[in-house]
């Protein structure tokens, strides 16, 4: 067999007795299929032939299959295969040892898989049935709506459904609907994990536990009902809680509120209660919480600040990855504080009232990424009469932007993952004193994939490596006269439409770009000089050299006066200008790098040289851009 047509929507399948063997990907991406059975004719499998079958749940597998290819059925979990062989032929291992589903071997006279389960399809939801008892098991990627029944009945025989298992349904992004009945009575852990376009949710009477994890990272629920009659939570606002009001045990997280106040009473903040909520930006904690669960605001990418309660006892990971998150203030009795509690709150400054770290902190409470070589969160203890972090530094936020202090200057540094627009002044001022902003340290915007304007004052000097790499929102770019060094890949994979510089074109030459990402030229449009558009640009007399990468790939410039006082062109100085038509290099140039012009498709190159002076490198013209020799300039 070739190919089955993916573009079925047939949901079963029957090979055909005339086909001997399943061809490599014959069944590629059919995610239609459910059930498919395989004649006795077919005796072989080949590599990957059932790949991206994201919605089989059975396959039936003759004894007179000898060989399965590597990666048949690899990394399918809700998959049973049916196989009439009593155990597995030599030629099968190489995918059995892949496969994670479950497998009834002699299958024509056992029902029993070989994790004890007898499974079943009802309804498009796959349960197991053991000890007499049903469980909704797991379910296969495509299922988009769920009713699951009280009871079932296999073989004549009917079995109450009475919990839904770890995972079930964990990563069907599909799965918009599903109906829980009253008898079921636990939702195992991650059983609704990042179940992303599940809105809402109904939990019955009869449910007494809900796992961890198990509704965490559903961006769009909105609502978590709760019959009334359920004796071991309610819902509150929309929100899951202990029946006693003790615990918050959820919250729905695709709600669009940006702030949240815990009931006064609540005791326990629940295992990932708010885990993955980008929109709440302000939470406010009780004086009556006394325990943070592990992971409970991990991941909160919006928000901004924390005031811990005393006397509270915080989790393991109960605040990692809030990359937003730039204040948390910690009360002097507070005694546990777990390991990796701050995992990757890269903005983060941590403020203590006690004056060292307790022994009952774990180890590794503040680490940025668990690794003991990089630099912690930093914090300042004894923050009521103390401002500067155990790193020797004075951390501030002035206008939504972080800042460090140092020897009597301020730099950029990381900076909270939800800003849109960053305005950086040329000097701050900190409890009176102003302080000159120099730097943009490395990485202090890297990845900020809201962020779409920047301004940059005119004390900045120095743009370090991958200050905006990666910013993929990023549209304008102004940078101060200042600036004399944008380092590595400061703008990489970024797509700025327009760049303001507030210097003059004298300026801009004189700016160090360490390659072809450190100028945000290279992907813009437009370059505007002290607010004027410039699409042709006279360089002004005096002038010495235009240094490496200064005009790379900006496609917006049609026309460039080179003076007789420059001598040099720097390497890739005017690489891919595809706009520039031509240009006229004087006597004076006695020196030009490699790649100077490549990939200028439209130029035609005038030289005053009557032929390739020695110290132009070979590769100056590297795509053979047409070139006329001799060129008189009242031409």
């Amino acid at each position: 067999m070739v190919q089955f047509c993916a573009g079925k929507i047939d949901s079963e399948f029957v090979v055909p007795s005339s086909v001997t063997r399943i061809n490599s990907y014959a069944f590629g991406s059919c995610q239609n299929l459910s059930r498919v059975v395989i004649s006795d004719s077919v005796v072989s499998i080949e590599t990957h032939a059932f790949s991206g079958c994201y919605g089989l749940t059975s396959v039936v597998i003759p004894d007179s299959v000898t060989n399965l290819g590597s990666n048949v059925f690899s990394y399918y979990y809700a998959l049973t295969l049916y196989c009439e062989s009593s155990s597995m032929p030599e030629g099968w291992k190489n995918t059995i040892d892949t496969f994670h589903g479950a497998i009834v071997w002699d299958s024509k006279n056992n029902d029993v898989a070989d994790d004890g389960y007898i499974y079943t399809v009802v309804n498009d939801v796959r349960y197991g049935i053991k000890d007499g008892y049903a469980v909704v098991v797991k379910q296969a990627e495509t299922i988009k709506n769920a009713k699951i029944l009280a009871t079932i009945t296999y073989k004549g025989t009917s079995y109450d459904v009475n919990s839904i298992l770890d995972g079930a349904f964990e990563c069907r992004e599909k799965l918009s609907n599903v109906v829980i009945p009253n008898g079921i009575t636990s939702i195992g852990d991650s059983a609704f994990y990042m179940c992303s376009k599940l809105k809402t949710i109904s939990i019955p009477d009869s449910v007494i536990s809900v796992g961890n994890n198990a509704l965490s990272r559903c961006t769009g629920l909105t609502s978590i009902y709760v019959s009334e009659n359920n004796t071991a939570y309610k819902t509150i606002d929309g929100n899951l809680y202990s029946k006693d009001e003790k615990v918050l045990v959820y919250y729905a997280i695709g709600k669009s509120e940006r702030e949240f106040e815990i009931p006064y009473g609540v005791t326990t903040i629940g295992h990932s209660a708010f885990a993955y909520c980008d929109m709440l930006e302000d939470i406010n904690i009780p004086d009556s919480v006394t325990t943070i669960s592990k992971n409970a605001f991990g991941s909160c990418n919006g928000l901004n600040n924390i005031v811990v309660p005393d006397y509270v006892s915080i989790g393991s990971g109960a605040f990692s990855e809030c990359k937003s998150l730039v204040s948390v203030v910690i009360p002097k009795n507070v005694d546990i504080v777990g390991q990796h509690t701050f995992r990757d709150c890269i903005a983060l400054t941590i403020y203590c009232e006690m004056d060292s770290k307790p022994s009952s902190w774990d180890y590794v409470w503040n680490y940025i990424n668990g690794n003991a070589k990089q630099a912690p969160v930093p914090v300042v203890w004894d923050y009521k009469n103390n401002d500067v972090a155990d790193d020797g530094y004075i951390y501030t936020l002035v206008d939504g932007i972080r800042y460090r202090i140092e020897e009597g200057i301020a730099k950029v540094v990381y900076q909270p993952q939800n800003i849109v627009e960053a305005i950086i002044p040329a000097y701050i001022t900190y409890k009176g004193t102003n302080y000159d902003v120099i730097e943009i340290s490395e990485n202090a915007f890297e990845a900020h994939k809201n962020l779409s304007s920047v301004i940059i004052g005119d004390n900045i000097t120095n743009i370090a490596e991958n200050a905006f790499a990666a910013c993929v929102s990023l549209e304008s770019v102004a940078i101060g006269k200042g600036v004399r060094r944008i380092d590595r890949g400061a703008f990489r994979n970024c797509s700025p439409t327009s760049v303001n510089y507030f210097g003059d074109i004298v300026d801009w030459c004189n700016i160090s770009f360490y390659d072809g990402n450190s100028n945000p030229l290279s992907k813009a449009s437009q370059i505007f000089i002290k607010g004027e558009k410039v699409t042709e640009i006279v360089i002004p007399e005096g002038v010495t050299s235009i240094d490496d990468y200064v005009f790379e790939y900006f496609k917006g410039l049609t026309s460039i006066v080179i003076p007789n006082s420059v001598t040099s062109i720097g390497y890739y100085a005017f690489n891919e200008c595809d706009g520039l038509t031509s240009v006229v290099i004087p006597n004076s140039v006695t020196d030009i790098s490699n790649y100077a012009f490549r990939g200028c498709s439209n130029i035609t190159i005038y030289c005053e040289a009557e032929s390739q002076p020695s110290g132009w490198a070979s590769n100056w013209n590297y795509s053979d851009c047409p070139v006329v020799w001799g060129h008189k300039l009242d031409e």
